[in-house]
């Protein structure tokens, strides 16, 4: 597994994008800039290196946006990507022969490296919660829950420990420390993460669920809605980096939209729908020994049912 970083620069409302110069791998195709991780170095290093390397100027590495995975002919990359601010030297092109500012909507007019198609569609959904952080937090914020809650309430130890993976507006922070627990909220967008702050009332860290630090530190990890913009390719990568961050005998709530296949919808959101039968082998991919429970039900979000698929998950110790 190569671990690659990737730079998403954006200018008003349009975002660099750079082809792949000639005689070089993936000749012809564009990328969004960055370059591979070397060792011992972080995330922010590596773009803030690539990027004075590559294109000759000086970023700050900003929100987390998202992961893809491919293999080129058995060569594995990962690659992890980041807005950035260009804050000062002129472009110089090494690695690419042409660049483009383009916005959103004609991206998908280029050819793609692989590895970073799927970023696009990230960067959709990003955008769109960057851009309605309140409105989103206004429209959720009094969401009535239907008893979700109280399955998984009764498997935490009592004023335990609990992250709440993509806490969004707050909502379920809120409830969660009411009922006397020890409260971790995390938000990728940081806009949306200011919102829920100031509705918990209590800091929110901008973490995504594909980066997390430590290992057994929770009792519970509620991610209630939070993998639904995960790509099919990275949920078993997500769902064991959830899995660690849990002390044995800790539990885990997750919730996906039940059907098939995954794509934008109208608000230019990426999803990912599962069957129950899916989920299942999906956590029969999973490295730690765990139990589950797992079963659906149904809410009503902006005048339609939706059907949702809920997975309580407890970490055991293997024998």
């Amino acid at each position: 597994m190569i671990n690659v970083v990737a730079a998403i620069i954006q200018k008003n409302d349009t975002y660099l994008c750079a082809r792949r110069k000639s005689g070089s791998h993936l000749a012809g195709f564009w990328e969004f800039p960055g370059g591979k991780i070397e060792v011992n170095e972080s995330h922010s290093e590596a773009l803030q290196r690539e990027l004075n390397e590559e294109l000759h100027i000086d970023v700050s590495v900003e929100d987390f946006v998202g992961q893809s995975t491919y293999d080129y002919d058995g060569k594995v990359v990962r690659l992890f990507a980041y807005l950035c601010d260009w804050h000062s030297g002129e472009i110089t092109l090494n690695d690419h022969d042409s660049i483009e500012w383009l916005p959103l909507d004609r991206m998908q007019d280029l050819k793609w490296a692989p590895a970073d198609i799927p970023l696009i569609f990230q960067l959709s959904t990003y955008m769109y919660y960057a851009d309605s952080a309140q409105s989103y937090s206004d429209e959720t914020i009094s969401h009535e829950m239907n008893g979700k809650y109280d399955l998984f309430i009764e498997s935490v130890v009592p004023q335990g420990t609990i992250l709440d993976l993509g806490c969004g507006s707050g909502r379920d922070s809120i409830y969660f420390k009411k009922e006397g627990f020890e409260v971790t909220a995390i938000d990728p967008v940081s806009s949306m993460a200011k919102v829920a702050a100031k509705n918990i009332g209590a800091p929110v860290e901008i973490k995504s669920s594909y980066i997390l630090d430590g290992l057994g530190q929770f009792d519970g990890i509620w991610a209630c809605a939070s993998l639904l913009h995960c790509p099919k390719s990275e949920i078993v990568f997500a769902l064991e980096n959830i899995l660690e961050r849990l002390k044995y005998d800790g539990v885990a709530y997750l919730s996906v939209k039940k059907g098939e296949g995954e794509g934008l919808d109208e608000k230019g959101r990426f999803f990912s729908y599962f069957e129950e039968n899916e989920l299942l082998g999906i956590l029969d991919h999973t490295s730690m020994p765990i139990t589950h429970e797992i079963w659906q039900d149904s809410s009503e979000l902006r005048g339609q049912q939706q059907v949702w698929i809920n997975i309580l998950i407890r970490k055991i110790k293997d024998d």
